[in-house]
């Protein structure tokens, strides 16, 4: 009988899976938009699940992750007599900033980004590459 590998089974080997996926790096993006429209009152916690219609789980998750980064503050209040958070950029995310046109380059959304870098896909066939590079500005 030929030895069985190791599937992705344990919670922690699912969620390292989740936290590398093109999608939860586009959720950790948009949260970080978010709390930049926000600005200086921040938002509630809440807010920002309905914004996204995401699932409190997935999104403490993410939030975790970008408070461990420190990229967002957390400030414990009572809203309508039930404990919540107010999210507010930090400081240290503020003064960094990409150059907008680096929004316009297909590849940063894309959901085979990952396939790409690893060489599972060919980038070079791609055809939403291949119409961006041919754009006249």
């Amino acid at each position: 009988m030929a030895p069985t590998s190791r599937a992705f089974t344990e919670e922690k080997d699912i969620e390292e899976l989740e936290e590398s996926s093109v999608q939860f790096q586009a959720l950790e993006r948009r949260i970080l938009e978010i709390l930049r429209e926000a600005g200086d009152n921040g938002i509630l916690q809440r807010e920002i699940w309905k914004k996204l219609d995401l699932d409190s789980r997935k999104g403490l998750k993410i939030l975790r992750k970008l408070e461990a980064q420190g990229l967002l503050v957390k400030e414990q209040v009572t809203y309508k007599g039930r404990k919540t958070y107010i999210l507010r950029l930090a400081r240290k995310h503020e003064e960094i900033r990409l150059p907008e046109f680096l929004d316009n380059i297909p590849c940063f959304y894309c959901p085979y980004l990952q396939k790409c870098a690893s060489g599972e896909r060919e980038i070079y066939s791609c055809p939403k590459l291949q119409e961006w590079l041919e754009k006249d500005d």
